[in-house]
């Protein structure tokens, strides 16, 4: 989320809006608490089903003896200290730093190549408007 959120406020007009009007912060901050509202109320109600997905895809790649296996590391303390700290890992500075650097560079990407498609639907309608006369 806190990667998402630095994305947001580079946008260039997102980040304008911020700067150029006080108000702005507070209504970008109820946005965001409605935005992780509504994330966490989607994950839970479709918890149940990453559940069952997930032992499918689990069983897939996975022998019963690799399961038990993993089941038995997963007991040890070396274990729980994994499973403790494995969901905190996207957030480590370095980890959210890089993310946050992949998005910026996907956004601009994103920028230029819905323009390159906007001049390739725009020379479209002309080479159409050339075939119709």
């Amino acid at each position: 989320m806190r990667t998402m959120v630095q994305s947001l406020k580079q946008s260039p007009g997102l980040s304008a809006a911020l700067e150029k009007n006080p108000d702005a912060g507070p209504v970008f901050d109820r946005f965001l608490e409605r935005q992780q509202a509504l994330a966490t109320d989607q994950l839970k109600a479709g918890l149940p089903g990453m559940l069952e997905a997930m032992a499918h895809a689990y069983a897939r790649r996975f022998t019963l003896q690799q399961l038990r296996d993993m089941a038995a590391f997963f007991a040890t303390p070396t274990g729980q200290a994994y499973l403790a700290q494995a969901p905190t890992i996207m957030g480590d500075p370095d980890v959210a730093a890089w993310m946050g650097n992949l998005m910026k560079t996907s956004m601009g990407r994103t920028d230029d190549e819905l323009a390159r498609l906007l001049a390739e639907l725009k020379a479209l309608d002309k080479k159409g408007a050339s075939h119709g006369d």
